[in-house]
């Protein structure tokens, strides 16, 4: 390509990058300054809520960070039993070490005999 051609598009680029850019920046703005303003009236209106309010504030983030912690968790062990149910498959793991070294090499082998019954272990 052309330099001349590089440089149209990326002139193109940067100037559809700009315009995305500043119109996300001002929704944000406006949807922050809503939000600022809502709870201003609100706490205004109720003084109490905001005795009520900080509470909340602390049990929805521990709930949160709990959240997130055990989606991690929940995360990882998936992907390490399906690392164990891939290598079972691939061959790389014979199936008498599966089952001495998983629990779930069980469950992993009893699809075997269907896979055999129909002539597919070849196609893998």
């Amino acid at each position: 390509m052309a330099p001349a051609l590089w440089s149209v598009r990326l002139s193109f680029f940067c100037f559809k990058f700009s315009q995305i850019c500043s119109h996300l920046y001002l929704q944000f703005l406006s949807t922050a300054a809503s939000v600022v303003g809502t709870i201003a009236l609100v706490f205004y209106t109720f003084p109490l809520l905001g005795t009520i309010f900080a509470p909340m504030v602390v049990i929805y983030s521990s709930a949160f960070l709990y959240y997130r912690r055990t989606s991690v968790e929940t995360k990882r062990l998936e992907a390490i039993l399906r690392s164990i149910l891939y290598a079972s498959y691939s061959g790389a793991v014979s199936p008498t070490e599966m089952m001495q070294t998983s629990e779930t090499g069980l469950e992993t082998l009893t699809g075997l005999s269907t896979i055999r019954a129909y002539r597919e272990q070849v196609r893998s």
